[in-house]
């Protein structure tokens, strides 16, 4: 498991160092030119959220170019493994990105002299569940049809996720409800479907001709 985690690192490491450079562009925006508070309306955060998928879509896409899963059937590992340390991968890349996200909105708010613990504890929670949801949602998709017949539902994810995303504020703006609450009800909805989406992901590529 150690080795397939440590060959998602080097192999994104090598081909996708781009997007940490687009997210130090934004991060760099979001903390020297303005911008809104928002999570829903700054572009740093929705990168943030967008980011895991990206790198997921990446991986799998890598995978099936250099046709990794014929050499895996070699390796000392299982099929379930394969899976498992796919979306381990996904999950570090969200803690990742939203850590990144909710300590800028830390130090901004340092800075403006409005800084809370809790506040950025909610931001970075809020980012990893919205982080989490796009890969649950996609990688299913990527085992079952590969990554060039699976694009089209990558663009719907994108516009669910954003959809999400936005009624999700608006019903925390607009319910009795503490937008705190709501946060962290998020949580346990996200580990349910990481369970409910690792199994089905791991019946497709069990059954799946490499």
């Amino acid at each position: 498991m150690k080795g397939l985690l440590l060959k998602d690192a080097y192999t994104f490491a090598k081909q996708g160092r781009y997007l940490f450079f687009i997210e130090l562009l934004f991060l760099g925006i979001y903390l020297f030119a303005g911008g809104s508070y928002a999570i829903a309306l700054n572009p740093f955060f929705i990168f943030s959220v967008i980011l895991p998928l990206s790198m997921t879509t990446w991986l799998n896409t890598t995978d099936e170019i250099e046709r990794w899963p014929r050499y895996a059937c070699s390796l000392p590992c299982t099929r379930k493994q394969i899976v498992t340390a796919r979306y381990l991968t996904s999950g570090c890349a969200a803690v990742l990105f939203a850590g990144i996200a909710a300590a800028a909105h830390a130090i901004r708010s340092a800075v403006a002299g409005g800084f809370s613990p809790r506040e950025s504890a909610e931001v970075f929670l809020f980012l990893f569940c919205a982080g989490m949801v796009a890969p649950l949602l996609s990688l299913p998709l990527l085992y079952r049809f590969g990554s060039e017949k699976a694009r089209v539902f990558l663009l719907v994810i994108f516009a669910v996720l954003f959809g999400i995303l936005i009624g999700t504020l608006s019903i925390a703006e607009r319910s009795a409800i503490p937008n705190s609450v709501v946060k962290i009800a998020a949580l346990p909805a996200v580990l349910l479907l990481w369970v409910g989406s690792w199994a089905l992901s791991v019946r497709i590529y069990r059954k799946r001709e490499l």
